[in-house]
């Protein structure tokens, strides 16, 4: 999928950085037990522009405090019922 201008231009960013105008909030990815120490280490975003998707990453993240593209996790479906 090609980025638009906004996406390619956040890519890499440190994730102090605010999305941009066309980002919608669509999640979070955590690790850890759920009755335990949950770490969050990523926000997800989906793009209304290009339909990318792009992860506001943690210090847990990889690689950690940056923006970064990627498809949408495998078990997306699964936990949000998007297609």
């Amino acid at each position: 999928m090609e980025l638009c201008e906004q996406c390619n231009d956040l890519a890499g960013m440190p994730s102090t950085a605010l999305p941009h105008s066309g980002l919608v909030a669509s999640g979070v990815g955590a690790f850890g037990a759920p009755r335990g120490q949950m770490e969050k280490a990523y926000d997800q975003w989906k793009c209304s522009v290009c339909g990318n998707r792009m992860y506001q990453g943690t210090e847990h993240d990889d690689p950690p405090l940056e923006w970064r593209t990627g498809e949408k996790p495998a078990d997306w479906k699964a936990i949000s019922g998007e297609s």
